[in-house]
């Protein structure tokens, strides 16, 4: 067996980390965003989303 996984997430690649609340929608904003390679046989970059959704009585700086 090789050591190689295909289509498996793994930490090569991580670039950046997009730290500042983006809001979307009415109450939905993207928390944070993490660069990494989805595939570590083809090093296919992708890009995954962490959002959380926010109401507006639950964002203190929007009130």
């Amino acid at each position: 067996m090789s050591d190689a996984k295909e289509g498996t997430p793994n930490s090569v690649g991580i670039g950046y980390f997009l730290m500042q609340p983006k809001m979307e929608h009415d109450h939905c904003q993207i928390y944070a965003a993490r660069a990494f390679y989805c595939d570590s046989r083809h090093k296919a970059p992708c890009l995954l989303y962490y959002i959380q959704d926010k109401w507006f009585d639950e964002v203190p700086h929007i009130r």
